[in-house]
């Protein structure tokens, strides 16, 4: 079972003192970085993009609100995410 909120590459951080030193008497703690949810769909939208003939060019000019790529940029965004849910979804089944 995967849960989407996960960290994708936990790492255990050992607590510092002030002056930078490792504190024994501190307990260590996990640091997550990104969610296996932000982690799947950030390489979704690498593949989507890679796999595009348009150039980095073309997708910044969606940034204004009156721009049709704008709407193209956010369905590829959300497309990535759905991909990201579907993969986490199969993870979580049983064989």
């Amino acid at each position: 079972m995967t849960n989407s909120e996960d960290s994708a590459f936990p790492v255990i951080q050992l607590p510092r003192d002030s002056e930078g030193e490792i504190d024994p008497l501190d307990s260590p703690y996990l640091h997550g970085g990104l969610t296996k949810r932000e982690f799947f769909a950030a390489i979704a939208l690498q593949g989507i993009l890679s796999n595009d003939s348009r150039t980095a060019a073309d997708y910044a000019m969606g940034q204004g609100a009156a721009s049709s790529n704008e709407s193209e940029n956010k369905a590829l965004a959300r497309g990535a995410v759905c991909l990201a849910n579907a993969l986490i979804d199969e993870l979580n089944k049983v064989a």
